[in-house]
């Protein structure tokens, strides 16, 4: 009997926080992103990343998760990186606003910038668009948007260049080496554990509440000791430190 209505419990939890998440997270996106705009415009960046945060955590308390951090000595927040991480959900970006302590800008698929209001407030500076299917493009968006945030702002990008289907690791594509070199910025890789199970992206509509969700950083590698390295020796070695601490 005890069984049954652990599973009873278990299936009206993953119910509710379903539905809390399809309608909730959708209206505080659109919500905060209008909230962001002026201070956008005005370049108040402390103030976005308040709002960044505020959005990210209703993002999982509504999902019925609390993130765990781990490796947080291992981030200095007065530099810059390129953060790199594994991709595996829609819920990766607000995992990874909560271990910043001020603004950063992500690259982000050209599709999103078309999003009402919050597709205005990425134009505004919080990401950079790409266009997979015309590398030049990218490039020369890539180029302008780091030159934007400067050396002063960490960046984040998902070397794999899109969600993992199966819940495996892929292949990470050298192009953030590149990145990285042209803007002297350390790398930081970071393992997001958990986000798969908790909302998959082949499954639109579920979430997982009993699933446990970590997000793990690592120890930052030195741009100067890259020297020697190729590009796809780099991205392997990324691949690696993320992949150890990963599993579905």
């Amino acid at each position: 009997m005890l069984d049954i209505l652990k599973k009873i419990v278990l299936f009206l939890g993953i119910v509710l926080a379903t539905i809390f998440s399809y309608i909730c997270v959708p209206i505080f996106t659109a919500v905060f992103s209008i909230l962001a705009l002026p201070f956008l415009l005005m370049r108040a960046f402390r103030v976005v990343w308040l709002i960044e945060m505020v959005w990210a955590r209703l993002s999982f308390w509504v999902g019925l998760k609390h993130p765990r951090i781990y490796g947080k000595e291992n981030l200095d927040n007065n530099k810059a990186y390129l953060i790199c991480s594994n991709h595996s959900s829609v819920f990766d970006i607000p995992a990874l606003c909560l271990i910043q302590t001020k603004m950063f800008s992500w690259v982000a698929k050209r599709s999103l910038f078309l999003i009402p209001f919050f597709g205005n407030a990425l134009a505004l500076g919080i990401a950079i668009p790409i266009d997979r299917q015309n590398a030049r493009a990218t490039a020369a968006s890539l180029k302008r948007g780091l030159k934007q945030a400067g050396n002063k702002r960490s960046v984040i990008i998902f070397p794999e260049g899109t969600r993992t289907k199966d819940g495996y690791i892929m292949e990470f594509k050298q192009g953030f080496v590149k990145l990285a070199r042209s803007r002297g910025l350390d790398i930081l890789p970071v393992t997001l554990q958990g986000l798969y199970s908790f909302k998959p992206a082949g499954k639109p509509f579920y979430i997982n509440p009993k699933e446990k969700i970590e997000i793990i950083i690592h120890k930052p590698i030195s741009i100067e000791s890259l020297s020697d390295m190729k590009g796809d020796e780099v991205a392997d070695m990324v691949k690696d430190i993320i992949e150890k601490d990963y599993s579905f």
